[in-house]
């Protein structure tokens, strides 16, 4: 039966609908006894939930057949997802191999598939059979005979995700198998050789590896059991201490803006779980940003996901396990990850919670005595990520009065970040707020109107006046929180209002606006560019799918033009997946009808103002780094000599700032962002634009080379099909001038400064062979 919170959650997202079958064991019970034989029905549990709203919802099992350990997932997909249901459905009726087949409910787009059928981890199939699983180890280690008779005996397995085995020797436990899915596998590979992992075997084919077993006990287990002992703890320290002393030499790293990414991503599915938590999370983001940022730069060799189950206790000796995110990164992420770990067990009531402050004091004194040079304010600006990141966890993992665990969980956050807050945070009272915005802003005397522009009471009668549309659409509402997205000081503020309908309107809704505030005035022709786009065909009802977000009008004391805030995730987010590739035509599609769009415009841009911006930042930057001057003005002699080779061709109306993170993907639908700079330029300027920021995207994250170079190469192969008159060369010239931009903007930022050597050899690297920097592969 569902809970009370999972039928909410049903009624706010009526787009999946098979989601109160994939949440009620008792109906899946009931199905899959039906067609798979000798389940025992009391044995069926549910162990975790992956929910994507409006997308899919995969809900994993353990049971028991024929006395045997069972492992299957039963998953459903939303209207948005109508493609990825399609595919499924093909994958099962063309499914070859031994064991139960998967089973589907086509009214309810819901299918069961067990371990050995699981449509992203291929090489599982062999271990529906004896024989397959002799296969599976002769292909991983060739050079180990002795070990193709193991037996392979699960351990944990995610759906769609990763699978880890144990082999089984009649003398005990020899080896850890982990198959993962081609995205997953790809990344554990592009982390790069380190000297202490020492893998067994490996195949990029079946994206397995083999891993040597490490005998002894975990810490989670002693901690859970009470037998865990000071001395363990403190060797747990030290264990990390030294993984953070090894020299830095991968290539992945783990960015405060790729944690911020993450917690943004999940903030999304909060929105659905308990609607409430958004705006709250909105509020916490800035305050960990400005903590974030203004930490000393600090990098190591981090293990990204640490825990007390992380790690191997023996014969006095701590041995770190599970690398798969291994990475460069600040070794407090390591450290708050920990601790939020150990709070979690202590809310779940596997261990005493009067024992979590001995643990974290031992742990600390430990580590800190180990030659690390670290401070527990530094560790306290990633603890409250590392909790936030756990906040779902009670859902996940199907625990009794989720809501509640959750609301436990993020009061404690607001704690610690909101010192001010003694009580957990309400949300406003129907009718006009009486406090201001609760986020703080450094003063800006060139920008007075942000004190009233995040006055609650003063925006709602500002917008409600401002856009008579809102009011028409939405009736009666308030401004319920406000959240600074970008401030520039002195120049800009880029403000999101989260509106509620009031009781006068016959239901109660929520939306979210932008506000774009500017020192000098309201920005009218952006303004005027945007509504003309959208009266162009660029509106969210254009039937290929691609559109602008509508303008809601200006606020002229307040310098500030209004726009609809649209849902979706960056092109960055998506172009690893399963389905990224398909993006690339679509992409293209959209540039080429902007580009075609006749929207007038006085602003130009030519080649001339791109080299004045390079002739002025790249020697500042050669000055700052002294061992890349010379490369650097190569790179800007070349410069020249690419502008001087584009050739001619008819100037149309260009983004001139088209990146990946100006493309939102919502389903089918292609939302183009940000056209403050419109103007008149050559069309290969935003092609390149594009191309540029994807490689210098794949030198800072850990994005795959191979997808990466694809995708260009695709995207790039469309817009010369669809723009004949356009010259191929010309975009190669024009994505260096992208690279070469970047340079300067990596050394502005502080968390960037570390990639600005590597972004000048991959643009010395693409200048001299076209293609994507060997230094990422």
């Amino acid at each position: 039966m569902l809970s009370d919170a999972d039928r909410e959650l049903v009624r706010r997202d009526p787009q999946i609908t098979g989601l109160p079958f994939a949440l009620d064991d008792q109906s899946t019970t009931e199905w899959i006894t039906q067609i798979w034989d000798d389940i025992d029905c009391q044995s069926v549990t549910s162990t975790f939930i992956r929910y994507k709203p409006g997308r899919s919802c995969l809900v994993s099992f353990r049971a028991e057949q024929n006395g045997l350990p069972l492992s299957f997932a039963v998953k459903c997909f939303g209207h948005s997802a109508a493609e990825k249901w399609k595919r499924l459905q093909t994958h099962v009726k063309h499914r070859r191999g031994q064991g139960q087949p998967s089973i589907i409910h086509p009214s309810m787009s819901v299918i069961a598939f067990q371990r050995h059928d699981d449509p992203q981890l291929r090489s599982l199939r062999r271990l529906a059979y004896r024989h397959g699983e002799r296969k599976l180890l002769r292909e991983l280690l060739p050079n180990s005979p002795e070990l193709w008779s193991a037996r392979i005996s699960e351990l944990r397995y995610n759906p769609e995700r990763r699978f880890v085995g144990k082999l089984l020797m009649t003398h005990g436990p020899v080896g850890v198998l982990k198959c993962y899915s081609k995205p997953r596998f790809d990344a554990v590979m592009r982390a790069g050789d380190h000297h202490f992992l020492q893998a067994l075997g490996a195949s990029t084919q079946l994206q397995a590896i083999v891993w040597p077993w490490v005998e002894g006990q975990t810490l989670g287990d002693l901690l859970r059991s009470g037998t865990a002992t000071e001395q363990d703890i403190e060797r747990t320290a030290l264990a990390l201490a030294r993984l953070h002393a090894e020299p830095c030499t991968l290539h992945r790293t783990y960015t405060p803006h790729g944690q911020l990414n993450r917690i943004r991503s999940l903030t999304l599915n909060l929105d659905q779980l308990v609607p409430e938590f958004s705006a709250r999370v909105c509020l916490l983001l800035p305050v960990m940003e400005r903590q974030l940022m203004s930490q000393p730069e600090r990098t190591s060799v981090i293990h990204g996901d640490f825990h007390a189950d992380q790690v191997v206790l023996s014969d006095d000796q701590a041995t770190l396990i599970d690398f798969d995110n291994l990475s460069i990164g600040c070794p407090q992420t390591d450290v708050a990850s920990w601790i939020a770990h150990l709070e979690w067990l202590a809310v779940t009531g596997e261990i005493e919670p009067n024992s979590v402050d001995r643990c974290i004091k031992t742990f600390e004194s430990a580590y800190r005595g180990a030659s690390i040079d670290t401070h527990p304010a530094e560790i306290t600006r990633h603890l409250a990520i590392a909790r936030l990141l756990l906040i779902d966890r009670p859902f996940r993992l199907k625990l009794p009065d989720w809501p509640q665990k959750m609301h436990h969980l993020i009061d404690r956050i607001e704690c610690d970040l909101l010192p001010s807050t003694r009580a957990p945070r309400k949300r406003p009272q129907w009718g006009l707020p009486n406090e201001r915005s609760s986020q703080p802003i450094s003063p800006d005397p060139a920008m007075p109107m942000l004190s009233e522009a995040l006055d609650p009471r003063a925006m709602t009668e500002h917008l409600r006046i401002a856009s008579p549309a809102l009011s028409e659409e939405f009736g009666e509402f308030v401004v319920e929180s406000i959240r600074i997205v970008k401030h520039k000081p002195g120049r800009r503020c880029l403000i999101e209002y989260a509106l509620t309908s009031s009781r006068r309107s016959r239901i109660a809704r929520r939306r979210s606006i932008l506000g774009k505030v500017r020192a000098k005035g309201v920005d009218k022709h952006s303004y005027a560019i945007q509504q003309s786009l959208w009266n162009a065909g660029f509106d969210d009802l254009a039937s290929d799918g691609i559109s602008v977000p509508r303008t809601l009008g200006t606020i002229p004391d307040l310098h500030m033009w209004l726009q609809e805030k649209v849902t979706g995730q960056v092109v960055t987010e998506v172009v690893s997946r399963a389905d990224g590739l398909s993006l690339a035509p679509r992409i293209a599609e959209a540039l080429q009808k902007l580009h075609e769009t006749d929207v007038t415009t006085s602003r130009c841009w030519s080649f001339d103002d791109e080299l004045a911006i390079l002739n002025k930042s790249l020697p500042a930057v050669a000055e700052q780094q002294p061992a890349l001057s010379g490369t650097i003005h190569e790179i800007l002699e070349r410069c020249h000599d690419a502008v001087a080779a584009i050739s001619d061709h008819p100037t149309c109306g260009i983004h001139r700032d088209f990146h990946p993170d100006q493309v939102l993907v919502d389903g089918d639908r292609i939302w183009l962002v940000d056209l403050d700079l419109y103007c008149q330029g050559h069309p290969a300027i935003d092609i390149g634009n594009f191309c540029g920021h994807l490689l210098e995207s794949a030198v800072r994250n850990e994005h795959d080379c191979s997808i990466l170079n694809e995708f260009e190469e695709v995207f790039r192969h469309d817009m010369v099909m669809q723009l004949p008159t356009l010259n191929a060369d010309d975009i190669h010239h024009c994505t260096t001038l992208t690279l070469a931009r970047l340079i300067t903007l990596s050394s502005h930022y502080p968390t960037r400064r570390a990639f600005t050597p590597r972004i000048v050899t991959a643009t010395r690297h693409f200048l001299q062979r076209r293609t994507t920097p060997s230094c990422l592969q």
